[in-house]
């Protein structure tokens, strides 16, 4: 149980990130709030599914289905900071 706490508190705060970052980037005047926006939902939602998933593990495969879930998770929000970098 203490794994699973632990990767639900990595992925919130990897989630609280990129949320700051966004809010940071919407204080700037030359920035599109509109996809700032479209951003900071796709962030609360990406964190809400995955705190979900970790919720309902596969029963049998726990170790495979914990890697693929953090690979997943670490590929989007690593996309997700890469279209912020860009903005």
């Amino acid at each position: 149980m203490a794994s699973r706490r632990n990767l639900k508190k990595a992925i919130k705060g990897i989630s609280e990130s990129l949320l700051c970052d966004c809010i940071a980037l919407s204080m700037v005047e030359d920035i599109d709030n509109q996809t700032i926006s479209e951003i900071t939902s796709e962030v609360m939602a990406l964190e809400k599914d995955y705190v979900m998933r970790i919720s309902h593990t596969e029963r049998g495969s726990e170790k495979l289905f914990y890697k693929k879930l953090r690979n997943e998770f670490a590929e989007k929000a690593n996309d997700i900071a890469a279209r912020l970098i860009t903005i």
